[in-house]
C-alpha cells in the first residue's frame, strides 16, 4: 500500500511560524535601535536599517503566503490576518533630506509600505490552482481537498455551511500526510471510520456494505461484491484492525497539524473572528479526539484562560467552551485549575452573555473531583451566584446546570457549610438527618457556627429538632457539644421554642444539667443546656404545665428551684448568668416565686446573690441585678442592709451610675438603686455620704444638654435616676438628707421633670418626688420670730422716741401660715409646680394623675389652712379638670381622691356651681357607692349627701 506522491512538499507549519518569530524579533531590535537614539545614524547605517527592514517584510510575507488560508470555518480569515498584519506593520522609511548628504548613496523615494502590500498580499486564484495541478499531484490534492471539505465542527447539521471555504482548501491540504488510496470506501468515496472486509476480500465501510447487502436481499438477487461482482456466500463482515489503525493514525497526525495552526492563530493576537474560528476547530476536534499530547506541549490551557479575558463575549464563551470540553479529562482539570479560570468563571457567573459558558465549565470542573469542589466552593461569591442562579434565573437551562454544580459542590462537606450560610439550608439538614454519625456532628458544628434568619431557625428546628436532641443524648461528647449548640441557635427564636417543647427538649436539658458529670467537659455541656433552657422560657411558655417526668414534676417545682440556687453556689461564672436568667424566667410565676424566696432566705444565699454584682462579667451583673430587683419587692430591706455590709457596695454600683455612655448595666443598675426600699433610712444615707444626689444630677444635666450618647437604654436609665432623686424624699426627717435636698434644690429639679414629656414613669416619679417635698413643706413653713407680737408696756416718754424706720413686711404663705421658698421649704405654690401637676391631671397613664392627685391634695392637708387651699385650687381652675378625671379615668384608686378633693370643694364653698351642674360626678358617685372597696364608698356617699342624693340619716 503505496501513499500518492506529492512534489515540492510545502514546509512544516511549526517551520513557518519560527521563521515569522525570528523575522519579528529582528524587526523590533532594528526599530528600537532607531527610535531609541542612543547613537547617531549616519546616512548609509540608515539606508543598511531600511534595507534590512525590507528584507525582513518581504520574508514575512513569502511566509504568510505559505500559510493556509485557513484551517477553520471563515474563508475571510487570511484576509483578516493579512490586513490586521499590515496596519500593524506598516512604516514609511524613507529618510529625510537631511541624512542625505553628498556621497551618501541615495534611497529610493518610493514607499516602503508599497513593497509590503505587494509582497504580502498573495491570492489564491484559478491560475495558481492550475499550476498546483500541473506539478502531478492533482489527484491527492483534490482527495486531500475532498476531506477537508467534509470536516466540520461538532453537530454536522448546525454547521453544514461553516465548511473550510474552497480557496483555502488547497492550502491547508499542502500541510496534511499524504493519503492512500485504501483509505476510501468504494461505496461512500469518503475515508472510513470503521473498515470491515468481505468474503472476496474487498474492504468497504462497515454501514455502507451492510445497506448494500440489504438491497441485494430485497432484490432477491443474491449478494454480490460492489466492486467485482462476484457472487457472496457469506455475508459476515470481518473488521480491518490494520486499515483502521492506519486510518486513526493519519487523522490523529493531521488533526494535530490543525491544532498547533490553530494555535498559532491564537497566539498571534488575531482578530475576534479569527480566534473565534480556531476555538471551533479546537472543539470540533476535541469533540472526537483529546490530543493530550499537543495540547500539553503547545501550552494551550493557559493561553485559553487568557482568552477568558477578553473584551469581545463570543471570544469569552468559545474559550470557556474550549476549556469546558478539555475538562472532561482528569488532567486537564488540574491544569485549568492552576490557571485564573475559576476565578474568572465564577465572576461571569454574574453576567447574563457568559452565564452558561461559565457554569457549565464549572459544572464539568466539579464533576469527580473533590479537590476542584473545594477550590470551587472555596472562591468569595461562587455558591452565592449558583444558588442565585438556580432560584431566580428564568433560563431552565441554567438553572439546571447550577443546580447539578451545588450537587458536586456538597461533596465537600466545607461547601455544605458555605450553602447553609448562603441559604442553602438543605444539603446541610439532609445530611444531618440522614448522614453517617461522623458527618452528622459535622453538620452539627456548622449549623451552629452558621448565622441563620429567623425563619430559617424556625425550619430547622422543625426538620432537625430530633436529630440534635437525639445527638445531645448520645455518648459522643463531641457530638454532644454541638448539637447543644446548635440547639442554643435555633431556640434563640421564641416561635421555635413551641416544637422543641413538643419534642420534649425540657426534660432532656434538666436532666443534662443536673445530672451531667462535674468535670469540666461536664460544665461545658450544662452551660450549652443552660443557655438551651434559657432560650425556652424567655419564650414564656407555661411553665406549671412543662412536665419533666411521670411523676408531675414541672418546672416550678420545688426540685428544681432549689437544685438551681444550690448550682449557683459551685458553677462557672457562665453557667451562673444562665442559671440566674432562669430564675428571673420562672419568677413569673407566683408558686415559683414562692420557692424562690424560700431559698434565698436560706443560709449565705442573699449574701451569695449580692456578691454576684461584684463580678467582673458584665453580663453576669446585668442578671443578678434584674433578679436583686424582683426580689427588693419582697425582701428589700434585707437586700439593703446586706448590700450595705458588702465589701465595696453600694459604691461600686454608684460607680457604674456615672459613665459616659450609658448601657444596660448602667440601666439596671440605677434601677436596682431606685428599687430597693426608699424608706430605708441607712441605704439612703450610704447614698448620701457617697455623694449619690449630686452624681445622679449631673448625670440628668448631661442628658438634657445633649452631652452623653443616647442608647435604647436611655428611657430605663433616666427612670433610674429619677428613681434615685425621689428615694431621698422619703426621708427627708434626717437633716443629712435635708440639707442635701435643699441645696440642690430639688424641688426645682423635679418640678423640670414633671414638665418633660416622653416618659410616663419619670412624671410619675415627679409627682411622687413633690407629694413627699409638699407634705415636708407643712414642718419647714413657720413665722419668723420678728413677727410674734409681743406684749409691750407703753408710756408717756414713748410719744417722745423717734420713729423708727420700717421694714419691708415678710410675706407669708397663705396656704402654710409661713415663710415658704421652693428652695427651703419646697412649696408647690413658690415653686411654681402646682400648675404642671393640674396639666398632668389630663395625662392618659392613670399612675401619672393619680400621682399628681395625690401631690395635690397636700394643700388641703388637715395641718394647713384648707379654706385658703380650696380658695387657690378653686381660682385656678381645679375643679373642673378634677371632674374631668372621672370622664376620663374608671380606675376606683383615682376616683377615691377625685372625691375626697371634690368634698373639700364642696364643704369650703368653693366651685359648688361647676361640680353642681357635672353630669358624669353622680354616675361615678352612685358606681363608687355600689361597686368601691370600703374607703371608696364612704367618700363616695359624704359627697352623694352633700349633693342631697341621699338622705342626711341614712347609713351605708
Amino acid at each position: 500500500m503505496e501513499p500518492e506522491q506529492q512534489e515540492n512538499p510545502s514546509p512544516n507549519a511549526a517551520e513557518i511560524i519560527q521563521s515569522l518569530s525570528r523575522s519579528a524579533h529582528f524587526a523590533k531590535e532594528m526599530v528600537y535601535k532607531i527610535k531609541s537614539g542612543s547613537t547617531s545614524v549616519s546616512g548609509p547605517e540608515l539606508f543598511d536599517t531600511v534595507k534590512q527592514l525590507d528584507k525582513v517584510i518581504k520574508e514575512i510575507g513569502e511566509a504568510l503566503k505559505g500559510m493556509p488560508e485557513s484551517p477553520f470555518e471563515n474563508n475571510d480569515c487570511l484576509q483578516v490576518t493579512d490586513e490586521a498584519f499590515s496596519k500593524r506593520k506598516r512604516v514609511h522609511l524613507q529618510p529625510t533630506p537631511s541624512l542625505l548628504q553628498s556621497g551618501q548613496e541615495s534611497l529610493p523615494s518610493k514607499n516602503v509600505e508599497e513593497n509590503v502590500e505587494g509582497d504580502f498580499h498573495g491570492e489564491t486564484t484559478s491560475e495558481n490552482l492550475g499550476a498546483a495541478n500541473s506539478k502531478g499531484h492533482n489527484y491527492n490534492t483534490s482527495r486531500l481537498i475532498e476531506y477537508a471539505r467534509n470536516m466540520s465542527f461538532g453537530d454536522q447539521e448546525k454547521n453544514r455551511n461553516s465548511r473550510i471555504p474552497s480557496q483555502s482548501l488547497p492550502r491547508i491540504a499542502e500541510y496534511m500526510d499524504p493519503l492512500y488510496e485504501t483509505f476510501f470506501c468504494p461505496l461512500t468515496k469518503k475515508i472510513m471510520e470503521d473498515p470491515v472486509t468481505i468474503e472476496s476480500g474487498q474492504t468497504y465501510e462497515r454501514r455502507a456494505i451492510e445497506e448494500w447487502f440489504s438491497k441485494c436481499d430485497e432484490k432477491g438477487e443474491g449478494v454480490t461484491c460492489p466492486s467485482i461482482g462476484t457472487k457472496i456466500t457469506n455475508t459476515s463482515l470481518s473488521t480491518n484492525l490494520a486499515l483502521k489503525t492506519t486510518i486513526e493514525q493519519w487523522q490523529e497526525r493531521n488533526e494535530a497539524t490543525r491544532i498547533k495552526l490553530a494555535h498559532a492563530a491564537l497566539s498571534l493576537g488575531s482578530s475576534e473572528g479569527m480566534i473565534i474560528e480556531a476555538l471551533k476547530e479546537i472543539q470540533g476536534i476535541l469533540q472526537k479526539r483529546k490530543h493530550k499530547k499537543e495540547i500539553h506541549k503547545l501550552k494551550m490551557i493557559p493561553l485559553l484562560a487568557q482568552l477568558v479575558e477578553h473584551k469581545d463575549v463570543t471570544v469569552k464563551c468559545e474559550a470557556l467552551g474550549t476549556l469546558r470540553l478539555l475538562a472532561k479529562e482528569d488532567e486537564e482539570k488540574e491544569l485549568i485549575a492552576q490557571t485564573n479560570a475559576i476565578p474568572l468563571a465564577v465572576r461571569l457567573m454574574s453576567s447574563p452573555g457568559e452565564q452558561l459558558a461559565a457554569v457549565s465549565l464549572l459544572l464539568e470542573l466539579s464533576t469527580n473531583s473533590l479537590s476542584l469542589c473545594e477550590k470551587i466552593g472555596s472562591r468569595p461569591g461562587a455558591i452565592l451566584l449558583l444558588i442565585t442562579i438556580k432560584y431566580n434565573t428564568t433560563d431552565s437551562m441554567v438553572a439546571e446546570k447550577a443546580n447539578m454544580t451545588l450537587n458536586n459542590l456538597v461533596k465537600c462537606p466545607k461547601n455544605i457549610k458555605i450553602m447553609a450560610e448562603n441559604g442553602l439550608l438543605e444539603p446541610l439538614l439532609s445530611n444531618l438527618i440522614e448522614g453517617p454519625e461522623d458527618i452528622q456532628v459535622d453538620m452539627a458544628s456548622y449549623l451552629g457556627k452558621v448565622v441563620l434568619s429567623n425563619e430559617s431557625k424556625l425550619h430547622v428546628t422543625k426538620r432537625a429538632a430530633t436529630s440534635l436532641m437525639r445527638m445531645a443524648c448520645s455518648d459522643n461528647l463531641l457530638g454532644r457539644r454541638h448539637a447543644l449548640i446548635a440547639l442554643g441557635q435555633i431556640s434563640s427564636y421564641h416561635p421555635s421554642s413551641k416544637p422543641l417543647i413538643e419534642a420534649g427538649i425540657a426534660p432532656m436539658l434538666i436532666e443534662q444539667l443536673f445530672n451531667t458529670e462535674a468535670c469540666k467537659d461536664g460544665m461545658e455541656l450544662k452551660e450549652f443546656s443552660s443557655a438551651v433552657l434559657v432560650n425556652i422560657l424567655e419564650s414564656r411558655p407555661n411553665f406549671e404545665t412543662l412536665q419533666l417526668n411521670a411523676q408531675g414534676r414541672n418546672m416550678v417545682s420545688d426540685y428544681v428551684i432549689f437544685n438551681i440556687i444550690h448550682m449557683i453556689k459551685s458553677s462557672s461564672p457562665k453557667l451562673i448568668k444562665n442559671l440566674v436568667r432562669i430564675l428571673l424566667c420562672l419568677s413569673e410565676s407566683p408558686k415559683a416565686m414562692t420557692s424562690i424566696l424560700a431559698a434565698a432566705k436560706g443560709p449565705d444565699t442573699m449574701h451569695m446573690l449580692i456578691e454576684l454584682i461584684n463580678y467582673s462579667e458584665e453580663d453576669l451583673t446585668i442578671a443578678t441585678a434584674k433578679l436583686l430587683i424582683l426580689l427588693s419587692a419582697h425582701v428589700g430591706h434585707t437586700l439593703a442592709d446586706k448590700l450595705c455590709k458588702t465589701y465595696g457596695q453600694p459604691g461600686n454600683l454608684i460607680k457604674t451610675i456615672d459613665t459616659n455612655e450609658i448601657t444596660e448595666l448602667a440601666s439596671v443598675t440605677a434601677n436596682f438603686l431606685a428599687k430597693l426600699p426608699s424608706n430605708n433610712l441607712a441605704f439612703n444615707i450610704s447614698l448620701a455620704q457617697r455623694d449619690t444626689l449630686p452624681i445622679a444630677l449631673h448625670m440628668l444635666h448631661k442628658i438634657q444638654v445633649g452631652a452623653i450618647r443616647t442608647s435604647r437604654f436611655m428611657g430605663s436609665y433616666l427612670e433610674g435616676l429619677v428613681g434615685i432623686l425621689v428615694r431621698f424624699t422619703f426621708t427627708l426627717y434626717d437633716s443629712e438628707i435635708l440639707s442635701l435636698a435643699k441645696s440642690h434644690n430639688l424641688s426645682l429639679v423635679l418640678t423640670e421633670l414633671l414638665m418633660r414629656p416622653g416618659n410616663d414613669e419619670v412624671q410619675r416619679l415627679a409627682a411622687v418626688g413633690l407629694e413627699n417635698l409638699s407634705t415636708e413643706t407643712i414642718t419647714l413653713s413657720q413665722i419668723p420670730p420678728t413677727l410674734i407680737k409681743k406684749k409691750s408696756n407703753k408710756g408717756i416718754l414713748t410719744m417722745f422716741n423717734k420713729p423708727k424706720t420700717t421694714k419691708p413686711e415678710t410675706k407669708l404663705c397663705p396656704i402654710h401660715k409661713g415663710v415658704c421658698s421652693s428652695t427651703t421649704t419646697f412649696c408647690l405654690m413658690d415653686s411654681r409646680a402646682l400648675e404642671t401637676l393640674l396639666a398632668c391631671l389630663d395625662h392618659q397613664n392613670v399612675d401619672v394623675v393619680k400621682a399628681s392627685l395625690s401631690a395635690i391634695s397636700t394643700l388641703l392637708d388637715h395641718r394647713v389652712d384648707v379654706h385658703m387651699g380650696v380658695f387657690v385650687l378653686s381660682k385656678i381652675g381645679a375643679a373642673q379638670q378634677i371632674l374631668n378625671v372621672l370622664k376620663e379615668h374608671k380606675d376606683m384608686s383615682v376616683w377615691q381622691k377625685s372625691f375626697w378633693l371634690i368634698e373639700k370643694f364642696m364643704t369650703n364653698g368653693q366651685s359648688l356651681h361647676c361640680i353642681l351642674n357635672d353630669k358624669v360626678l353622680p354616675v361615678a358617685l352612685v358606681t363608687a357607692f355600689h361597686h368601691g372597696d370600703i374607703t371608696t364608698r364612704h367618700l363616695a356617699e359624704r359627697v352623694l349627701r352633700l349633693l342631697n342624693k341621699i338622705p342626711n340619716d341614712q347609713a351605708v
